[in-house]
């Protein structure tokens, strides 16, 4: 009755809040050192303060969403009046939640911790309320095998049973800490005779299929959620909520094994479930794992696994409206994904997708420093029900320092339903990601914050509006003193000013508009009129061909750099493609389409044509010289006079003179070392300066 008579309170304190009417005399508003109601946006913010808990305001749930979920509550029970000698804490709790039954509000004793050891099953419409009460999840119990079991066993023997252990109980085997090392779940107790445990299915294998023989010495564990439904696998809608309880994950003595189906805070689904103002530390494995609930104004810190993970239930197709309307708003998470996917097994981002991930909103939160990624895996390989793909919103939340925004796309080929929308918010700190695929799986959105080392490359994703540290911003807007311009993309230089602007002119033509950092002065344009040319330059091409323009197929005329001409493209029957040199009228190189000829001319009275080559492009070898005088060069670049001259070798299948040389008038007449002349009847070689020596020839 304590608890209505609050209820009560607070609905008069929300009509007094909002001028609907005055409460009666002696009704008390919200006390300043505990919470206020906000009457801009009507929510509740309240003061929390327990040992190991941050004290601090915290905005809470929005009030008239709190007062829907509590209104339709008849009964409240006190929990602390069911302890009795010898219960358990969760047993006291148990016995509150049944004897309420549905629609019942069960209130926690104020500043009590409780040790569960056992899930509490609440029951349709029942909201649980914390009163700075703790649920702590005790220490892991475990045994081990005495002998083996195969995966088709129905039953195990064990060491011992531990203490507490019993029909009903779910357990779990595993042989290190990984979710692949583990046993497929919903292993529950039949019953217990001596050291030997009948189970409700077969052991089976392990989840990677790799143990088919669970050897003696295995771990054997009993697993638990601290709140879930007693009508959590039935094809019913049985909501529940649950407000201002702090959960204590106990990790450090929990660590036995991290799947992350095992040992989750709360299980909850259904239509219109509330998890609201509670705080979660020390989550060994999942926090959240729901679908159709709204979990609002949560806090969470340092948790192995997600915050959230949306999942339903495998019929989801036949019971979705139940299973839809997943809202995440306002929470705080800080430290989550602290153990690697790759032992967990499933458990991606700090809100991860499952079976029916998608049908969910998620706005207004704040997610730092997690280990994987922001939203977990999209994948359509779950059919029918898509993982997150379907129907999901990511609106004004800001993420810091995570590996990635999505954790990964898969699933191959596939019908997708719905979409995914990203509307504000921002990620700062959150790595590379590659989009090529975001456009298959329904990405799109309006607007999109990235900061610190966060880049997206190659999205195909249609994201109206990115900015990057302020150095990119893609904005609408009209250019400054001259309205015939409206642009639809402007990018914005941090460091310069400078600012590109996509748009168009009154007249339809798309421009590409370059400015300085006033955006009065054009620096650059590039004009696509409908149907028509390309112009590159200042202006509309005035007919004299002194812009720069593309007709037609490809067509360029008018100078590529500042001064006179240095390259030019001639339209018309014959192509010309000449180099020019700069200043001149003389081209050094063209391509003459009239008869094919490929022209190299060096027209300074100095000029030489000479080819290099080498590994060094800074200085590169000089290969060979024609010189001005029209002598070839080859492997050097001192000029003799000759008119070829090579340093080295020199080979040949043959070799054809001209016509036969004149030989030397006589062994001392005129000539150079090395100098050969060949005659009809002898060879003569100058053996040294004036010099020579012959030899016969002869017939045969």
């Amino acid at each position: 009755m304590k608890h209505l008579k609050l209820l009560i309170l607070f609905i008069l304190v929300n009509a007094y809040a909002f001028g609907q009417g005055n409460p009666p005399s002696g009704t008390k508003q919200l006390s300043t050192n505990q919470g206020y109601i906000n009457p801009v946006d009507s929510t509740i913010w309240w003061r929390i303060s327990a040992t190991g808990v941050p004290s601090f305001y915290y905005q809470g749930v929005r009030f008239n969403e709190m007062r829907d979920s509590l209104k339709k509550f008849s009964t409240s029970v006190n929990v602390e009046s069911f302890r009795k000698p010898g219960l358990t804490d969760d047993k006291i709790i148990q016995d509150a939640i049944d004897y309420g039954g549905k629609g019942s509000l069960i209130v926690l004793g104020s500043n009590i911790v409780y040790n569960i050891v056992n899930s509490l099953l609440l029951d349709s419409n029942q909201a649980l309320i914390g009163k700075k009460s703790v649920l702590k999840r005790g220490n892991s119990i475990f045994t081990t095998l005495s002998s083996s079991a195969g995966a088709s066993s129905n039953s195990i023997t064990v060491t011992s049973v531990p203490n507490g252990w019993k029909p009903g109980d779910q357990l779990q085997l595993y042989t290190d800490t990984t979710a692949s090392k583990s046993s497929s779940l919903n292993l529950r107790i039949l019953s217990i005779a001596g050291n030997v445990i009948s189970l409700s299915r077969p052991v089976n294998s392990s989840v990677d299929g790799t143990i088919t023989v669970w050897p003696m010495g295995a771990y054997v564990r009993k697993i638990y959620s601290l709140i879930s439904s007693k009508h959590l696998l039935d094809s019913v809608n049985a909501p529940f909520s649950v407000h201002g309880v702090i959960f204590q994950g106990n990790k450090e003595n929990n660590n036995q094994n991290y799947y992350w189906y095992a040992n989750p805070a709360v299980v909850i689904r259904g239509f219109q479930s509330v998890i609201s103002n509670c705080y979660f530390f020390d989550s060994p494995n999942e926090t959240i794992v729901s679908q159709g609930a709204h979990v609002i104004g949560n806090f969470a810190y340092n948790i192995n696994g997600s915050f959230v993970h949306i999942s339903g239930q495998a019929d989801i197709e036949t019971h979705a409206f139940e299973q839809e309307n997943m809202y995440i708003q306002n929470n705080y998470v800080n430290n989550s994904n602290i153990i690697s996917t790759l032992i967990t097994g499933h458990s991606e981002g700090v809100i991860t997708n499952s079976f029916n991930g998608g049908n969910a909103t998620i706005t207004g939160n704040r997610f730092f420093n997690g280990g994987e990624a922001v939203l977990g895996a999209f994948s359509t390989s779950s059919l029918p029900a898509h993982i997150g793909v379907g129907r999901l919103v990511y609106a004004d939340n800001y993420a810091e320092n995570f590996d990635q925004i999505i954790y990964e796309f898969s699933g191959g080929s596939g019908s997708i339903e719905g979409s995914v929308t990203f509307n504000g918010g921002e990620f700062n700190n959150c790595g590379i990601n590659d989009w090529s695929s975001a456009a298959y799986y329904g990405i799109s959105g309006q607007s999109m914050k990235l900061s610190g080392n966060t880049t997206i490359v190659n999205s195909s994703a249609p994201i109206t509006y990115i900015s990057k540290d302020d150095n990119i911003v893609l904005n609408k807007l009209t250019k400054s003193g001259n309205p015939t311009e409206t642009f639809s993309f402007v990018a914005t230089g941090k460091s310069s000013g400078n600012i590109v602007a996509l748009g168009a002119d009154l007249a339809g033509n798309p421009v590409m508009q370059g400015y300085d950092s006033t955006f009065t002065t054009p620096k650059q344009t590039f004009i696509n009129p409908y149907g028509g040319n390309v112009w590159f330059g200042d202006g509309i091409d005035d007919g004299t061909g002194s812009k720069y323009q593309f007709f037609g197929s490809l067509s360029l005329s008018g100078r590529l750099s500042q001064g006179t001409r240095v390259l030019s493209f001639y339209p018309g029957n014959v192509s010309n493609i000449s180099l020019y040199e700069s200043g001149s009228t003389k081209y050094g190189f063209g391509v003459h389409g009239n008869d094919g000829s490929l022209d190299i001319s060096a027209n300074q009275d100095e000029g030489n044509i000479r080819f290099f080559s080498g590994s060094d492009n800074t200085s590169p070898t000089v290969r060979a010289i024609i010189t001005r005088y029209g002598n070839l060069l080859i492997n050097t670049t001192t000029e003799s006079g000759d008119k070829l001259q090579v340093n080295g070798s020199t080979i040949s299948a043959q070799y054809k003179l001209s016509s036969l040389n004149t030989a030397p008038s006589s062994a001392s007449d005129t000539g150079v070392a090395g100098e050969i002349r060949i005659t009809s009847t002898h060879i003569y070689v100058c053996t040294a300066t004036n010099t020579w020596v012959r030899s016969a020839l002869s017939t045969w």
